[in-house]
């Protein structure tokens, strides 16, 4: 019986010492050093053996031993095994504490970088005259600053704009007769705001992957370094290299990208590291003695994915990097005035931001984010002030499209510049204004010669000769659901400063076609279009009639058809049933048949009007037949 009691005890120690393996490991997954977590491996392999040897003996001992010597040579197994398994949780946390205090130590260095604005705008001693955007309330995001630093307000401006989605058309007015490229058309447009902006910054959708490489298209893109000639020529003093497509080119090109930054050390490079010590440093950007520190983050990587052996190469967005993302933030905090985050983040296509985005935003907020400006969707979204739980507030732009490119989406070529005022003083740092400039990115038949013009400047008889409308291109339906007219533009525009608030642009989310023009345009729309600048093009388009063709539509049949004039093929079943939506969801079109567009009498009277009403009901039609839910065509 005392035998089967000593090896049922020595099972259990045995037992126990696989328990303290298991622990040993799953503590070592924690640590953050790979010299620790070697460390830990040993102390838990030298417990293991030690332990295993020593319960292994004292099962294995001859059997003429006497039972006490039995017990003795067991339990002084167990004793060796219980001195090692002590002495390395004992050892664990000093190592663990160690590595912590190393990682902090490097992510507590921060790199300085100061840069020279090619024209100051604001004196430090007056604060500017930009007025803040009526469309979003800036919050007052005050970092504390060490005192008497500030004699007087200083003051720093900066701009960014999107991405840099070099399609090769984009490159078709570059090239030069000789072969060499000339990208100086691409920053005409925004150059007086470069120079006026303290801060100038750009999103580097694609990788510099090699000038012997030459243009290369989605999936796996790849640009010449004379855009990036062009972007210091221009005056951008920050780019930022985190996305999904910056290992398009595997990781030769990133290091391709990473060598040609090296030449110029003025411009900050953001997202993208060529060692791990050189992750750990925080970009400060100094201006005007304010200190701005900026993180650049993108939620992964298409194609080849960052190798497993050299994690750091690209700042990514992921739950797993949420404790390094808290500590960057927070040791900003100590180290700035002022902190910007650019994730590159959120569904591409969708004008409104998703759960994960704001959930990423609040976190930035709580870490110490004064301002976040999103890439990515390649479409505008929202703008919106953030509070997180712990009452920290920041100012996000979950996305500011693109800013060149050669997609083929009314919302995709419509793209936007936010313009930041700071002023810091020993107070703190805020944002003191903030506005944002909209500019459409314009094409001919077949996507040639694609460039950038002001939307303010952009008249209808442009967007009236534009790639989309010429070609009529399908897309994924955006086109056909929302005709492209100067009118649709500056609705998306509306929307994302909250001024339609009830629009509900986003096909996603769109279940009734878009709302009439605004208040100012409607009337005089029906009898006169011709004095409606804005308006008349539209008009032959699906949704422009909508608004017009309400209050003739019982006197004068006769014009409403024409408008219409793309959908005779259907008049016959309209005109033989009230209910003429057998193409449109029968959900939206039975509840609300009345149509969105037409006043509730008309359907109340159906005997006389079943004629006229008919080509009313047509014109929503290809509206409401492509409600897509998720865009799956453009993937870049």
């Amino acid at each position: 019986m005392k035998k089967e009691i000593i090896a049922a005890v020595l099972l259990a120690v045995l037992a126990v010492n696989i328990i303290s393996l298991l622990v040993l490991i799953s503590k070592d997954r924690t640590t953050r050093r790979k010299k620790s977590g070697a460390v830990t491996r040993l102390l838990a392999i030298l417990s293991f053996i030690g332990g295993s040897a020593g319960v292994l003996a004292g099962l294995m001992l001859r059997p003429g031993m006497r039972t006490r010597e039995r017990v003795r040579t067991a339990a002084a197994a167990a004793s060796v095994w219980a001195i090692l398994l002590l002495g390395g949780l004992w050892l664990l946390p000093k190592i663990r504490h160690s590595s912590e205090e190393e990682t902090s130590a490097r992510i507590t260095t921060p790199e300085v970088i100061t840069t020279e604005a090619t024209t100051e705008t604001f004196s430090e001693t007056q604060p500017p005259t930009t007025t803040p955007a009526p469309t979003t309330t800036a919050p007052t995001t005050t970092t504390e600053a060490p005192t008497k630093r500030f004699e007087q307000p200083a003051y720093v401006s900066l701009i960014s704009i999107g991405d840099m989605l070099m399609h090769p058309p984009v490159s078709a007015l570059a090239i030069q007769p000789d072969g060499s490229y000339d990208y100086r058309f691409i920053f005409e447009p925004i150059q007086p705001f470069i120079d006026q902006a303290d801060i100038a910054i750009v999103n580097n959708e694609v990788p510099f992957g090699g000038n012997e490489i030459g243009l290369q298209d989605y999936p796996l893109f790849n640009i010449v370094t004379e855009l990036g000639d062009e972007e210091v020529r221009a005056g951008f003093d920050v780019v930022l290299c985190a996305t999904n497509h910056v290992l398009d080119q595997n990781v030769a090109g990133l290091e391709n990208t990473m060598n040609y930054w090296k030449q110029h050390p003025q411009v900050t490079v953001l997202g993208v590291h060529e060692t791990e010590e050189d992750q750990y440093k925080i970009k400060i950007v100094e201006k005007n003695g304010i200190r701005i520190a900026m993180f650049n983050y993108t939620y992964g990587i298409n194609s080849y994915g960052v190798p497993k052996d050299r994690p750091y190469l690209v700042d990514l967005l992921r739950e797993e990097d949420k404790e390094k993302i808290r500590a960057e933030l927070e040791q900003a905090e100590k180290e700035a005035d002022f902190t910007i985050v650019f994730p590159h983040w959120g569904y591409e296509y969708h004008l409104v931001e998703n759960d994960d985005q704001r959930n990423w935003a609040t976190f930035f907020t709580e870490c110490g984010a004064d301002l976040i400006i999103g890439t990515h969707p390649h479409v505008l979204q929202p703008v919106r002030a953030i509070t997180s739980p712990n009452g920290n507030q920041s100012l996000c732009y979950y996305s500011i499209g693109n800013y060149i490119s050669a997609q083929d989406e009314t919302f995709s070529v419509l793209g936007g510049m936010p313009k930041i005022t700071l002023e810091a003083d020993d107070e703190g740092t805020r944002i003191v204004a903030n506005d944002i400039q909209y500019f459409v990115t314009h094409y001919d038949a077949n996507i040639g010669t694609p460039h950038v013009v002001l939307l303010e400047n952009y008249t209808q008889e442009e967007a009236s000769r534009h790639g989309i409308v010429v070609n009529n291109l399908p897309g994924n339906g955006y086109n056909v659901y929302y005709p492209f007219s100067v009118d649709m533009l500056h609705r998306i525009v509306a929307q994302v400063e909250g001024r339609l608030a009830d629009a509900a642009i986003d096909p996603s989310v769109q279940t009734q076609p878009a709302p009439p023009p605004p208040p100012e345009t409607p009337a005089p729309a029906p009898e006169t279009p011709a004095p409606q600048p804005e308006t008349p093009a539209p008009a032959p388009e699906t949704p422009a009639p909508e608004p017009e063709t309400p209050a003739p539509a019982p006197e004068t049949p006769a014009p409403e058809p024409e408008t219409p004039a793309p959908e005779p093929d259907t008049p016959a079943p309209e005109q033989d049933t009230p209910a003429p939506e057998p193409d449109t969801p029968a959900p939206e079109q039975d509840t609300p048949a009345p149509e969105p567009d037409t006043p509730a009498p008309e359907q109340d009277t159906p005997a006389p009007e079943p004629d006229t009403p008919a080509p009313e009901q047509d014109t929503p039609a290809p509206e409401q037949g492509t409600p897509e839910d998720t865009p799956a065509a453009d993937a870049p």
